[in-house]
């Protein structure tokens, strides 16, 4: 199905556009589809159920983790993608001792950073009002700058994350929280 996908969209630049592919680049072309039209080439491969593979490698920052003042809990998270490959996400929330309330770990799919860290944070305070803590004073941290300026209005929210968004937004409307980026 991928091949025949390939060759109609090779014969349609062929047409429409003049493109000549030689067949190196049709085989290339076939194997690992690239980046057009602002979507990825595994937008197709998920829209036919097909994954692509996926390795793991880590990378260590090592980071001093604050903790919040008394009275307070504070949620870290973070989600992460492999160029717009799979995705996923994690969230941990402690008192001002340093002891875990909650931890949690998730994989979203095919997806984009963006994404992911939304799904992060959405699936952090979901948990959070599921054990009754939205009533505590909460700190949130996230390395992703952009996410805290949407939180805080200070950017306009990105119109593929808006249905994320404005379940995030509803919910810390109901909390008394402060977001920061780490």
């Amino acid at each position: 199905m991928l091949i025949f996908w390939a060759l109609w969209k090779g014969r349609c630049r062929r047409r429409f556009e003049g493109l000549r592919l030689n067949a190196l680049k049709w085989q290339s072309y076939m194997i690992k589809p690239k980046k057009e039209e602002g979507r990825a080439g595994t937008d197709m491969l998920q829209d036919l159920r097909i994954y692509p593979p996926f390795s793991v490698t880590t990378k260590v920052k090592c980071m001093n983790w604050e903790p919040p003042a008394i009275n307070k809990v504070k949620l870290n998270f973070d989600g992460t993608s492999k160029q717009n490959g799979l995705s996923s996400g994690g969230m941990i929330l402690r008192d001002s001792k340093g002891h875990v309330l909650l931890a949690a770990a998730a994989a979203y799919g095919i997806g984009s950073n963006m994404k992911a860290e939304c799904l992060a944070l959405l699936d952090a305070l979901k948990m959070i009002m599921h054990h009754g803590l939205g009533t505590s004073q909460l700190v949130l941290e996230s390395d992703s700058q952009v996410l805290v300026n949407v939180a805080l209005g200070v950017v306009e929210v990105p119109w593929r994350l808006s249905i994320y968004m404005e379940q995030i937004l509803d919910i810390l409307e109901k909390m008394n929280y402060h977001i920061r980026h780490v």
